[in-house]
């Protein structure tokens, strides 16, 4: 299929496309809505993956402008994409007019399942389930290496670890509106609450789009919780800041490892193949240059002459 995904995270761009170009998708990016648009009027695409919360228009906005206009898009499936995965999300998404919901981070054949749905005329996949309440949250583990190892299938160690600090920067200022509307959250102050989850919901999407496990399945705990118990889970995200980060930076050094080994090993292969096929490596003599050359054998030609 040519799928149009408008996704502003980078993360999460580079996560779908590792998913959906290995099962042969054709996919063109857009970071917010009104680009999303405007693609929409150059070509015609089969599907569109459409994020909620981006920059200049939103996924809900983008939608409705898109269903009222006369370009070729008009009539073509939208499925949202969103980190918003309750089943109060979904129908408020659903009476929105998306044609089905998928939640983020995308896995491995939720596209296949979903558009297997769609095209039966049932809703939703089922959000994949959490494992909170069978765990305690120091028994997940901090990173999931399936989610890093299908970011590092499209990007270098060098990129994720870029978005890896635009990350953390985000989240630590997340964690700082968290621990100002924490306590007025926890006597059940409207405003607070509502500031308070939408710094969770941040950390929550990010990090599932990082890997990070462990933070992203307290954050959304976090995100739905009663004023009762939120003390007790934002120590809880407090505390997996930093392990995680740290476990995020292992992971990105191994794979930089690997690839300079793997670097080596190629340079060396070229010089078994040049050996086995009988070439002879140019002698230190050889490899100098015409200049160096002349420079040592002068000395010797003046020793020569009478």
């Amino acid at each position: 299929m040519h799928i149009l995904l408008a996704e502003d995270n980078e993360a999460n761009r580079i996560l779908v496309r590792s998913l959906l170009e290995r099962e042969g998708h054709i996919l063109d990016f857009a970071p917010n809505g009104s680009i999303a648009l405007m693609c929409c009027e150059d070509k015609k695409y089969d599907l569109i993956l459409m994020d909620i919360l981006m920059p200049i228009m939103d996924g809900v906005k983008t939608l409705r402008r898109l269903r009222r206009s006369d370009n070729c898009n008009a009539n073509t499936p939208v499925f949202a994409l969103t980190g918003y995965s309750s089943a109060t999300d979904k129908r408020h998404y659903e009476q929105a007019g998306f044609d089905l919901v998928l939640t983020k981070p995308l896995r491995p054949n939720d596209l296949a399942q979903a558009w297997s749905n769609y095209l039966k005329g049932e809703y939703n996949i089922a959000p994949a389930p959490t494992e909170t309440s069978l765990k305690k949250f120091g028994d997940i583990p901090l990173i999931e290496d399936e989610m890093i190892e299908q970011l590092l299938i499209s990007g270098t160690p060098d990129n994720i670890r870029r978005i890896s600090k635009s990350f953390w920067s985000s989240a630590l200022s997340s964690m700082s509106s968290i621990h100002d509307n924490l306590s007025f959250a926890m006597r059940g102050q409207n405003e607070a609450l509502s500031a308070l989850r939408r710094s969770v919901h941040g950390i929550k999407g990010a990090s599932a789009n990082l890997g990070l496990l462990r933070l992203s399945r307290i954050a959304a705990s976090l995100q739905n919780a009663p004023p009762e118990t939120i003390g007790s889970l934002v120590i809880s995200l407090t505390e997996a800041i930093k392990p995680s980060e740290e476990a995020l930076e292992h992971r990105i050094s191994q794979e930089e490892q690997s690839s300079n080994i793997d670097s080596a090993e190629v340079h060396f292969g070229d010089v078994n193949a040049r050996i086995e096929q009988g070439q002879t490596l140019p002698s230190q003599s050889e490899s100098q240059s015409p200049h160096k050359r002349s420079a040592v054998e002068a000395p010797r030609r003046q020793a020569r002459a009478p």
